[in-house]
């Protein structure tokens, strides 16, 4: 791999074009800026019932586990990060520090840049939300983080000093800046070039199992999107790290950029990409005091000089406005301010107006910008504010080569977590509420409330509840999960997002699937592109002992994952005693890497198969499923496949199938081919496989519907092919009757005067004369037929 430093996205552009139009060249990708893209919303995630219930006990609270972070910094003077008793800051990486074990929070921080945060921070924000213990203050305990005993790893990949280096002997993007110095940019983390070379390495060393970043390369003109260079290397490592679990946010280009809006990194296989819902209503009421209604404004001010400042005729709002009120529209745009979000004198406030109404055909700016507005609404219309409804900027799926992401969604809209303060020197109980909070939006606040919960999983395992309940414990069934395993935990925990979105290209609300009123538009969604596998739900796949024996969680195969080689079929008898809860299975694989310039990604292809009792056949991620795809074959594109009954099914015994389709050999590195596969509801293991009903994988419906065509032609060929031989007999038969008539015979072998002399029949000597025979005579001894 060659690495080139170019100044400027233009300069860069036209290299990346000339670079391809080499033959020699394999793959060129542009590396972009890497940019940072919670009480309520533990409850969300522990729950999808009520916030304030949680069905989880106290116990699984990330105990033992420890999380890598990589981020803008960490404001470790935080209560919820500040340890009374030991206040290394752990500047140095030295390993041999035996503090780093005895911090409460903080397992080890690398200033790999600096050692700090900004104010109000991206960095401290989402750490608190993955791990966040408070102490000494009450104001904020409710707000801790679901594995609120979890530690941390952290990576300090921000700089807010002056200048900053990459640290010795360490490979990033400061090297190729002038002097080899970052300059200080808000919300721009400076990364090791290889992660995993530089920075998934570190988070394991310290015993991380799972690592949430918040951060990605995706949309900087139009570079960099896609499965890259980067990419590849997430996979790779995963796949030399079966039990190392990347996490990465989505993205926030959904809003602008529509389908296929994700960050290069959460389009990798073997990480969870997370996509963002909102918040409750209590969030969002909690969170409207810490909203910067400047900033806001100043963001809608743009969008109206874009949509106001160009000729009437280029606006695409241009034919819905008069054309002698446009030029006062772009002066209007050009003065815009906060104080214009609300309207002027008589204000009316409905469902489909409220706030400034200046600009046409614009009625909702002010539900944006203008506060009255937005409490207004919160009281009014508040089925907005729920997270059954996606946030309108998370990025949407496909992958450029047609995968499903994200793979899940949690509440990422105005989450309320810790504000970073520079000049803090140590935890106080007397702070006040809105000097140590702050409220953010974003996949990058999703991000680190699902790394919380794959914690919560993986302490499940760890500590033994497996195959007990999470009331119950057992170390002997202590498990070490594989990431696989922990992702199809979490995936299998979603539940559908069946709510609202606000589009930006019809400036309204839009229903996510079919709308339950029955209406009808004109278009639908591709709702797997926006909510993946559905909401995390950890209830959903940790059971309690209240409700065990309608939803039981069942591992074939819990302390390890399963080798499949190509074309073995593995085969599953489960008795679905009723249908109280749903039966759902959750295929999962860790999959080889993908080259770059690859049309499709997945290397290695399993599928999923169930065979009902009355022998009706499903396939992955098709219409029993979250999915809900018309699927009349396996799934051939996604690295994670799902079938779920959700009533109405009939009790008895259900064949599920796995089988390895295509595991091209040798297998990368010289590995085996693993797969996690999870099932939960009223169920329970056959003992007879002779229970469930047979099925030959191979015969999918379009092998079966050529396999009925090659029998009817061969039938049909059985019948035929006599009848032909009878026929081509019956016509041998009256040629050779016909010669042996005296006629019309031509011998090729015969020069023109013999042949005309073979024509006539003529027994006489041969004439040498050179005369043609006439063709307009006919010979007295032509004989004809």
């Amino acid at each position: 791999m060659l690495i080139l430093n170019v100044e400027g996205s233009k300069a860069a552009l036209i290299a990346q074009q000339y670079l391809r139009s080499k033959g020699h060249v394999h793959f060129v990708s542009v590396k972009p800026p890497t940019i940072t893209h919670n009480r309520y919303a533990k409850g969300v995630i522990q729950s999808n019932r009520k916030p304030e219930q949680s069905p989880l006990p106290s116990s699984l609270n990330g105990q033992g586990q420890i999380i890598g972070v990589g981020d803008t910094g960490i404001d470790t003077n935080h209560c919820f990060f500040y340890d009374t008793q030991d206040i290394n800051r752990f500047d140095e990486m030295d390993q041999s520090d035996p503090k780093k074990n005895k911090h409460r929070k903080i397992k080890a921080y690398w200033n790999f840049m600096d050692n700090k945060d900004s104010e109000g921070g991206h960095g401290t924000h989402v750490s608190a939300t993955a791990t966040g213990d408070s102490i000494d203050n009450n104001n904020i305990k409710s707000y801790n983080a679901l594995a609120n005993k979890a530690k941390i790893a952290f990576l300090d990949a921000g700089c807010d000093t002056d200048s900053c280096k990459c640290p010795k002997g360490t490979d990033c993007e400061c090297n190729f800046k002038p002097n080899g110095i970052c300059p200080k940019k808000i919300g721009v983390v400076y990364l090791p070039n290889k992660l995993s070379q530089g920075y998934f390495p570190f988070f394991k060393q310290e015993g991380a199992h799972i690592s949430s970043a918040s951060w990605g390369t995706g949309f900087y003109h139009d570079f960099s999107f896609g499965y890259s260079s980067q990419t590849k290397d997430i996979d790779e490592y995963v796949w030399d790290n079966p039990d190392f679990l990347p996490i990465f946010a989505a993205g926030n280009s959904g809003g602008v950029f529509g389908y296929a809006s994700l960050t290069s990194e959460s389009e990798s296989k073997n990480s969870i990409a997370v996509g963002a819902t909102r918040s409750t209503l209590n969030s969002f009421k909690t969170s409207i005091d810490f909203i910067n209604f400047d900033l806001i404004a100043a963001k809608i001010k743009v969008e109206l000089l874009s949509v106001y400042c160009v000729p009437q005729e280029h606006s695409p709002i241009g034919h819905f406005v008069p054309t002698n009120q446009w030029p006062s529209l772009c002066e209007n745009a050009k003065t815009f301010k906060k104080e214009d979000c609300c309207a002027k004198g008589n204000q009316q406030k409905n469902a489909t107006m409220c706030g400034t109404q200046e600009f046409i055909p614009f009625k909702k700016i002010g539900f944006r910008c203008c506060k009255e507005c937005i409490e207004w609404e919160m009281d009014n219309i508040k089925d907005r504010y729920t997270p059954n409804n996606m946030a309108s900027f998370s990025a949407r799926g496909p992958t450029i080569d047609g995968r499903i992401k994200p793979d899940v969604v949690a509440v990422g809209d105005q989450i309320v977590s810790a504000k970073a303060n520079p000049n803090s020197v140590a935890c106080s109980k007397d702070d006040l509420f809105k000097d140590v909070m702050t409220s953010h939006e974003g996949t990058s606040m999703a991000t680190p409330v699902v790394a919380s919960a794959a914690a919560i999983v993986r302490q499940f395992f760890v500590d033994g509840h497996y195959p007990l309940t999470v009331n119950k414990v057992d170390l002997a069934n202590k498990i070490e999960p594989s990431a696989a395993l922990v992702k199809a935990m979490i995936i299998h925990s979603g539940t559908a997002i069946d709510g609202f979105i606000h589009l930006n290209s019809i400036k309204d609300w839009f229903p996510i699937g079919k709308p339950k009123d029955g209406k009808h538009f004109k278009f639908e969604l591709q709702t797997p592109y926006f909510r993946g596998f559905g909401s995390v739900s950890l209830d959903k796949v940790l059971s309690g002992q209240e409700n065990e024996e309608k939803n039981r969680l069942y591992l074939p195969n819990p302390k390890e994952d399963v080798v499949i080689k190509q074309n073995e079929v593995h085969s599953y008898c489960i008795h679905a005693i009723s249908f109280k809860s749903d039966f759902k299975i959750t295929l999962t694989w860790t999959d080889p890497p993908s080259s770059p310039s690859a049309r499709m990604n997945l290397v290695n292809d399993l599928d999923l198969i169930v065979v009902s009792p009355s022998g009706k056949v499903y396939y992955g991620n098709g219409k029993s499923s979250v999915i809900g795809y018309e699927r009349e074959s396996p799934d051939s594109q996604n690295n994670v496949e799902q079938i779920a009954f959700t009533g109405g099914e009939e009790p008895g015994y259900y064949h599920v199938i796995v089988r390895g389709t295509d595991i091209p050999q040798p297998i990368y590195k010289g590995k085996s081919q693993r797969y996690a596969l999870v099932m939960t509801g009223d169920i329970r293991k056959s003992r007879f496989s002779s229970n469930c009903k047979p099925f030959t994988v191979g015969l999918i419906p379009q092998v079966n519907h050529y396999f009925r065509l090659t029998i009817i032609f061969g039938v049909l060929c059985l019948l035929l092919i006599p009848a032909l031989i009878a026929t081509s007999l019956y016509f041998f038969i009256m040629y050779r009757r016909i010669l042996s008539n005296k006629g019309y015979r031509y011998d090729p072998s015969l020069n023109t005067k013999d042949s005309a002399a073979a024509l006539l029949g003529s027994n006489e000597k041969e004439n040498d004369s050179d005369d043609e025979i006439e063709l307009d005579e006919t010979p007295d001894q032509y004989v004809q037929f």
